[in-house]
């Protein structure tokens, strides 16, 4: 287990943030404080690391995966109800895996792709159905990626981007079309770099924003995929490399990328 990944430490305890929304004029952001409150939720039915977490349609959130400590991975999933503050078993997906992507399709199901799976990545991609409460595999990506992302276009497209190939650091830079109607995967012209733990954020003009992430080395570069011409098209540069970051569309749309690691991991 590489430092790439996630820490030995797992907890079962889960923390619920409220907040108060505000909608703000184009442009325009709030210079005052919202309300809210950081509080205990019930814990986890397992300890989990590097797992992921999707909001489903009906407000309870789908966990899927992770692992306990090195090399104890999961197959298992659970979902969180808000309205009851409980966890509930759910079924296992094909693979215990580890560091996978995740997003929720226009059907209502939960697609799943890559991890880290024992010493290796995978290419297998399952989706979840909340309606039946099972997980299916849908197919294969057209290569092996742990941590990339995938963004859900506007067309209920999914673009899926770089992540890691091997047990190894550093990510690579292909990137692929997911077609949810016809189950089918895409092969795109690759990005400028290569790029694990990066972050790839919708704009409001519905192209994508990718920002930071891993190579050969931290990567400081940005580049934005367009829909309309399935090419990546580089935007300038972050002003401190990073990777393993967040990044957050703003009301005014601008992208907040706050956070992450430098090449030690110290930052």
């Amino acid at each position: 287990m590489t430092p790439l990944r996630f820490s030995l430490a797992t907890v079962a305890a889960g923390i619920l943030v409220t907040l108060v929304s505000h909608a703000y004029p184009a442009g325009k952001i709030s210079t005052t404080h919202s309300a809210g409150a950081i509080r205990p939720s019930a814990p986890m039915l397992s300890p989990r690391s590097g797992h992921s977490a999707t909001l489903l349609p009906d407000g309870t959130v789908l966990i899927a995966g992770g692992m306990r400590r090195n090399q104890d991975f999961y197959r298992s999933a659970e979902i969180f109800d808000p309205a009851k503050n409980e966890f509930r078993v759910v079924g296992d997906m094909s693979l215990a895996r580890v560091g996978p992507a995740a997003v929720l399709l226009h059907t209502g199901k939960v697609l799943i792709l890559g991890g880290w799976v024992g010493h290796d990545t995978t290419d297998e991609v399952e989706e979840y159905d909340p309606a039946a409460k099972k997980f299916a595999v849908v197919g294969k990506m057209t290569t092996k990626r742990a941590r990339p992302s995938a963004t859900l276009l506007d067309n209920g497209d999914v673009l899926i981007a770089g992540g890691g190939d091997s047990d190894g650091p550093s990510g690579v830079a292909t990137a692929e079309l997911y077609h949810p109607a016809m189950r089918t995967f895409e092969v795109l012209p690759p990005m400028r770099d290569g790029r694990v733990s990066h972050t790839a954020t919708l704009l409001n003009d519905g192209r994508v924003l990718i920002v930071g992430g891993r190579g050969a080395k931290v990567n400081a570069g940005a580049e934005i995929f367009d829909p309309r011409t399935k090419k990546f098209v580089a935007t300038g540069n972050l002003n401190v490399e990073r990777y393993k970051h967040t990044a957050a569309l703003l009301p005014d749309g601008r992208v907040l990328v706050a956070g992450g690691s430098d090449s030690r991991d110290l930052r």
